[in-house]
């Protein structure tokens, strides 16, 4: 560090060193400000963290040093809970750049005291692709630029190139981003994928995030960080959150704490401070009792109260709510008139578009997702391939369900969201063959946004709304949910293939008009009174 900071000092800088260290702990070897740290508990709580806050400050005024233009920290540990603290009381920009081990934390408290505090930083730096993805793994952070650090000058430019990032950022608005739940590194559902596509989305239009996410002790964090950016009069533009399958106090497991009222804190505080709150509402299974009826009664009552109470929470400070489809609204117990659409993004790639009938499946096969119809079509149609990506032990539970459906023309593939642009390209249309009912009229699949995102032509069931939008856009075909249907279709896409050439041209086009950006862009615009709901 010494190095660092005298190579820096050489070029020009104005230096200041933030020293944390535990009591017996030998002095620093260069000119710093002393923070002498608490021990750390065995048990992690808000005071200990206050404790950090209070004692960063402290040694801060007793040194009377200027304000500084940004905050740069080298290691994830507790001088990065320092930064983190720094920024929110003085509005600075932080800078984290790592050029070592990410050492994981002692405890869960501790990883969730130093996830917020990474949360924090306006750029992330690690040496190594490697580093930076143990980074963006453990933090679930959507981006970390990486910069070699071979030599110590090679360090000291990496140090300087994040300072300038950090700076730049400092100079965009800032917004909230709730979620009551960790955000998933790796996400496996749609429910998943959907928070990190609008957080990296928000990041990208140029916004300064604070996150409200986590186990409700990470939450809590973040919620008192909120408070006292706006008593500090920090402008935060709006609050957007993405709420759970389950109630919010239910969205993580009990055994890392519960937090009945945090919500309710959390947005009575934005209607206290004028911050405009959008929420947008996943689900609404709860609504049909053929959906609970496998839930046990006391679980259900449960369930079926605290979804009521997040909404009353919701009506109360007047925050407004995204819906997959307006068609949902009638079904939600919410003013009509504080509702508008946020279907899914789409994911744009770039995907050739190979001859012949050519078909990708990506998705559930379980309950709701039934490929049966579409299976016995191709059966009769030689010139159709399909391949189908599904979750190993979904397909092992459905296998003797499928497999007197199954042709030679069928694979099967077990496969990560980081590899699927293999099987995009090599197809030349997608499936999204389902039986119609009543949740399919207002469902919005995320995979045909992430079918278009790939340029791909989808077969859609009619009777649908996604069956309607594909429709709507030309970006596929749609069809009855019936084998017979299916195969005719499929014989004609067989003998005329400027259908589906034709058919991928318009569902490229989608994709570009339909990407996360743009539905972050609505959501600020709708939340700002930049467009009308």
């Amino acid at each position: 560090m010494s190095s660092l900071v005298v190579a820096l000092k050489e070029r020009g800088h104005g230096v200041d060193v933030l020293a944390p260290h535990l009591p017996g702990d030998p002095a620093p070897s260069l000119p710093a400000v002393a923070v002498e740290l608490p021990e750390r508990p065995r048990l992690v709580t808000r005071g200990y963290d206050d404790s950090l806050r209070l004692r960063a400050r402290s040694a801060l005024r007793e040194a009377s040093l200027p304000r500084p233009d940004v905050v740069v920290v080298t290691s994830v540990d507790e001088s990065m809970v320092l930064a983190r603290h720094l920024s929110v009381h003085h509005d600075l920009p932080v800078a984290l750049v790592l050029d070592g081990p990410c050492e994981e934390g002692r405890s869960e408290r501790v990883e969730e005291m130093l996830a917020q505090s990474v949360h924090t930083a306006d750029a992330l730096v690690a040496s190594s692709a490697e580093e930076a993805g143990l980074l963006r793994h453990r933090f679930t952070v959507p981006s970390v630029e990486v910069l070699p650090v071979t030599t110590s000058e090679a360090r000291v430019e990496a140090v300087l190139a994040a300072t300038e990032f950090a700076l730049t950022r400092a100079r965009a608005p800032r917004m909230a981003f709730h979620a009551p739940y960790p955000l998933d590194p790796a996400p496996r559902s749609a429910s998943r994928q959907r928070p990190n596509q609008m957080l990296a989305a928000f990041t990208e239009l140029g916004y300064r995030v604070h996150r409200l996410t986590g186990h409700p002790f990470q939450r809590s964090f973040a919620l008192a960080d909120l408070r006292r950016r706006l008593a500090a009069g920090q402008k935060v533009e709006f609050l957007y959150s993405e709420n759970s399958t389950q109630p919010n106090v239910l969205a993580t497991s009990v055994r890392r704490g519960v937090a009945p009222f945090l919500e309710a804190r959390m947005f009575a505080l934005c209607a206290l401070r004028r911050v405009p709150v959008g929420q947008f509402y996943r689900d609404v299974y709860w609504r049909f009792k053929e959906s609970q009826a496998s839930v046990p009664l006391p679980r259900r009552a449960f369930m079926q109260f605290a979804y009521r109470v997040d909404l009353a929470v919701l009506r109360a400070s007047t925050a407004h709510m995204f819906l997959p489809s307006l068609p949902m609204a009638p079904i939600v117990p919410f003013p009509e008139r504080r509702v508008s659409a946020l279907p899914p993004g789409a994911p744009v790639h770039d995907s050739p578009s190979p001859s012949g009938v050519k078909l990708l499946y990506v998705g559930g096969i379980g309950s709701g997702y039934a490929l049966d119809e579409g299976l016995k079509a191709l059966k009769e149609v030689p010139e159709a391939h399909l391949t189908m990506v599904v979750r190993r032990e979904e397909w092992e539970a459905q296998r003797e369900r499928y497999a007197p459906l199954l042709t030679e023309r069928v694979t099967i593939v077990h496969a990560g969201s980081d590899e699927l642009q293999q099987h995009y390209d090599a197809a030349s249309a997608c499936l999204l063959l389902v039986a119609p009912d009543g949740y399919r009229r207002f469902a919005v699949p995320l995979k045909l946004f992430e079918y278009l995102g790939y340029g791909k032509p989808v077969l859609a069931s009619r009777g649908t709304l996604a069956g309607d939008m594909v429709a709507e856009m030309g970006s596929g075909f749609t069809v009855e949910n019936e084998a017979h249907d299916i195969a005719a279709l499929l014989r004609r896409l067989a003998a005329e293939p400027a259908l589906l050439e034709d058919a991928g041209e318009r569902a490229r086009a989608a994709g570009r008009r339909n990407t996360w950006s743009q539905r972050a862009r609505t959501v600020a615009e709708v939340l700002t009174g930049r467009r009308d709901a």
